[in-house]
């Protein structure tokens, strides 16, 4: 197997290729569902290294590399898709060396990182195998809420492909670049996402009596929601739950009539 060294030599000669794909990810990145190029360049640089990338659709793809021995079945995973975002072109210090060209649209959670790393890593690994058993690399589409998945994970399923660990990594702007953490247990939290639509009755400012106003309705249900993480999780726990939209039909003197609003909760 590779030694502490050749794996630094490795990650050092593709380095440069690295930090391109990136670039490249980044000024062009693409909305759930819509990773076209995305996937495609990803199964461009994948045959350059002899592996037969699988396109699952609307899941994303996956690669197999055989190690030189029977052993176990590990794999690597990391996102691909952007979010519906207008990218800051300066940081807090100086302007960007890399903006998305798209607008309204950036990898601003870092997923151009992620796909662009674990490439990298396919690359390294496909020209070495000198390891036991199979590394399975996942590149999953609609990370950002849209559910992709369970694609992929139809696709492993039905397919027999019994897999013994899985790995992702997500970038942390706490930890000082050129080095990682791990630790067990939940890490970063996961999002739960649904919506509900309020229904009202129109009625005028002047006799709410004679209405029925979802306004009141949704400040309950908000305020119920809030003490979740005081009422049923354990307190030394983390949990962040916040509110991220509400979306209503305004009406001069009138109460909305419908009031719809999405809850977003975040859970370890």
């Amino acid at each position: 197997m590779m030694t502490k060294e050749e794996i630094l030599n490795a990650a050092k000669k593709w380095e440069d290729f690295c930090i391109a794909l990136r670039r490249d990810f980044h000024e062009s990145p693409e909305l759930s569902g819509q990773e076209t190029q995305t996937i495609a360049r990803i199964c461009t640089e994948l045959r350059a290294v002899g592996l037969s990338p699988i396109e699952v659709q609307d899941g994303g793809v996956l690669a197999v590399i055989e190690g030189d021995a029977p052993g176990k079945t590990m794999l690597l995973r990391a996102d691909v898709d952007a979010l519906p975002v207008q990218e800051d072109p300066c940081n807090l210090l100086r302007k960007k060396e890399c903006v998305s060209k798209i607008p309204g649209v950036s990898h601003v959670c870092g997923h151009d990182c992620h796909a662009a790393m674990l490439v990298t890593v396919g690359k390294i690994l496909a020209a070495r195998r000198d390891f036991p058993g199979r590394i399975v690399l996942m590149f999953e589409r609609g990370e950002e809420g849209g559910g992709n998945l369970r694609y992929l994970i139809d696709y492993l399923q039905k397919n027999h492909w019994d897999i013994d660990g899985v790995w992702g990594m997500h970038l942390n702007s706490d930890i000082p670049a050129g080095k990682f953490a791990i630790r067990s247990g939940p890490l970063m939290a996961g999002g739960l996402m649904f919506d509900i639509t309020l229904v009202g009755k129109d009625g005028h400012g002047s006799r709410p009596d004679w209405a029925n106003n979802p306004v009141d309705c949704f400040q309950t249900i908000q305020t119920a929601l809030d003490k979740i993480r005081m009422r049923a999780v354990d307190q030394m726990m983390q949990l962040p739950f916040d509110l991220q939209g509400v979306n209503g039909v305004p009406a001069a003197q009138y109460y909305w009539t419908n009031f719809k609003f999405c809850r977003y909760s975040s859970l370890l």
